[in-house]
């Protein structure tokens, strides 16, 4: 499945500079195959221009030859304001450019809430990572294989007749109770997706970690759903 992530805004605090948990979430976005970002220098007002310039060489040095490479560095301040506005005007760039995600063929959400609400019944929330979905449709549940429709479809609070790929949705969905779905589940059409126990992977191990050994146990993790 295609990751439901278009940009990613990596964080580095100005008075600490690049951390171990820095290098871990940019790692991990690599991981990913995330494509573009930027990089936000937060609590740019407790360090002078010659700090926040070392700063900015330590960024650029972490992501050199990556996807961050030559990506906006953008210094900010929450306490003063300070880039505010320059990061907004970043954000609706960046985002502007953003390619459309595929409407065509079946749909796919990964469920990662499911609650009830009065007056509605079971409401589910995702990003559908592929197609489109519509108000009244029939989904079918997976793995169970259970077919709901939709009665109800919010993005981002909004009450529409139709989600798009790449959206947040949340369905209130008829014929299944709340307490028959569980995070990890995908919704999609009949027929359209095969449900398996095994796959073929390609691990890569970074260098900073130890070997995996043979037979080791990992947490392995699909859309929403994360297992041993």
């Amino acid at each position: 499945l295609p990751i439901c992530i278009d940009l990613v805004m990596l964080h580095v605090a100005a008075d600490e500079s690049v951390m171990p948990q820095t290098r871990e979430h940019f790692e991990i976005c690599r991981l990913l195959r995330v494509s573009a970002g930027l990089v936000v220098l937060t609590k740019s007002d407790l360090v002078d221009e010659a700090t926040l310039g070392v700063v900015a060489l330590d960024v650029q040095e972490l992501v050199a030859g990556s996807f961050l490479q030559g990506a906006p560095v953008v210094p900010v301040s929450a306490r003063t304001g300070a880039g505010l506005p320059e990061l907004r005007q970043t954000l609706a760039r960046l985002g502007s450019a953003v390619p459309g995600r595929p409407t065509s063929g079946p749909p796919r959400l990964s469920i990662d809430r499911v609650f009830s609400m009065r007056g509605f019944g079971t409401v589910v929330t995702g990003s559908l990572n592929t197609g489109r979905i519509a108000l009244d449709e029939d989904l079918v549940l997976l793995p169970q294989g259970r077919t709901v429709k939709i009665r109800g479809l919010q993005v981002h609070g909004t009450k529409e007749r139709e989600a798009l790929a790449g959206q947040r949705v949340a369905l209130n969905l008829a014929g299944v109770d709340v307490d028959e779905i569980t995070r990890g589940e995908t919704l999609t059409v009949a027929d359209a997706v095969t449900v398996t126990r095994r796959v073929d992977v390609a691990v890569e191990i970074l260098p900073t970690v130890p070997a995996l050994r043979h037979g080791a146990r990992i947490r392995f993790h699909h859309g929403t759903r994360e297992l041993l």
